[in-house]
């Protein structure tokens, strides 16, 4: 069934009916109006005798009777004025945007900020560092683009608006859960902390379900590195911590030139190999780096443009 803005307020069953139609007369003059629209139109049209003499109403009213024949039923004139403000009400409101819903809106994060957002149907979103989101929330669907960066989303549970995510091609669907995406170039990595979400790769590729505790990525050659999430570490950075398990550095490192302008890098790639274990501030790059040359065979050599590590060199 379509939603509106009544059902977020205490109204009279019989003027809720009247907004829904009112809603889709507006819908499906909308050059806009999907195929899948249309489709969940005539599912809610058949659903009741009273659906369709509501809709009959506002057709009626507006001297529109193309879609149902020639019948036009008998309005009372009490009701010719609820269903006329129902209506007019909501073709005002499509004028303005919807009332703001419908609308994109753009957010985004600096290097090493992070951002909370409420969308306008109640989803929280944070946005981690060097991030940029476009979000699209209307009467009939929920839709938003990464454009860049990372994003953990909480979405507020709505079974009858889906709600989904875009980024580089690949299309996450849910109705209702916890789950992470990070843009990285063209692949995009999935992490479920709770509910499920539905992973569509790009060109068409086999689309695969993520239930909770699952991580993928998808790019143009379909779905690959299905394993386990480590919820904790997952989220750690929404509290500005990083948590790293038997991490490996160069992974470690390329977390750090996320957050931070001045650049690390490796002097020699099997330093790469090398794992750590630990929980530090997001905002402290020196006692990251600090403890790094503590925990690991490392030198630390700061240049004019960058922060090398090296080996650490053997005593004699």
């Amino acid at each position: 069934m379509l939603t509106s803005s009544a059902d977020n307020v205490s109204v009279l069953p019989e003027m809720r009916l009247a907004e829904e139609a009112a809603t889709w007369f507006v819908r499906l003059r909308d050059p806009d109006c999907s195929v899948d629209e249309r489709c969940a139109f005539e599912i809610w049209l058949a659903a009741s005798d009273e659906h369709r003499r509501e809709y009959e109403c506002i057709a009626a009213l507006w001297g529109n009777l193309d879609r149902l024949g020639d019948y036009a039923p008998r309005v009372r004139q009490r009701k010719r004025r609820r269903v006329a403000a129902a209506a007019l009400s909501l073709v005002f409101a499509a004028g303005l945007g919807y009332l703001s819903l419908g609308a994109e809106q753009v957010y985004t994060t600096a290097l090493g900020e992070h951002r909370r957002v409420e969308l306008a149907d109640g989803s929280i979103v944070d946005l981690n560092t060097g991030s940029e989101m476009r979000a699209r929330i209307s009467f009939w669907s929920r839709r938003v683009e990464l454009a860049r960066g990372e994003a953990m989303f909480d979405v507020a549970r709505e079974a009858r608006r889906p709600f989904e995510v875009r980024a580089a091609g690949t299309v996450l669907r849910d109705i209702g859960t916890r789950f992470d995406v990070r843009l990285d170039r063209n692949a995009v990595t999935v992490e479920v902390l709770e509910g499920a979400v539905e992973v569509q790769p790009p060109s068409g590729k086999t689309a695969a379900l993520l239930t909770a505790g699952k991580r993928a990525v998808s790019d143009a050659s379909g779905i690959t590195g299905l394993a386990q999430v480590d919820a904790e570490a997952a989220g750690a950075w929404t509290s500005g911590r990083w948590i790293f398990r038997n991490t490996p550095l160069d992974e470690v490192v390329r977390e750090l030139n996320r957050y931070h302008p001045r650049q690390t890098e490796l002097a020699d790639s099997s330093l790469g190999k090398l794992r750590i274990d630990g929980v530090f501030n997001t905002a402290d790059r020196a006692g990251l780096l600090k403890a790094l040359g503590t925990l690991l065979p490392l030198r630390i050599e700061e240049t004019d443009g960058v922060t090398r590590l090296d080996w650490k060199p053997r005593s004699s």
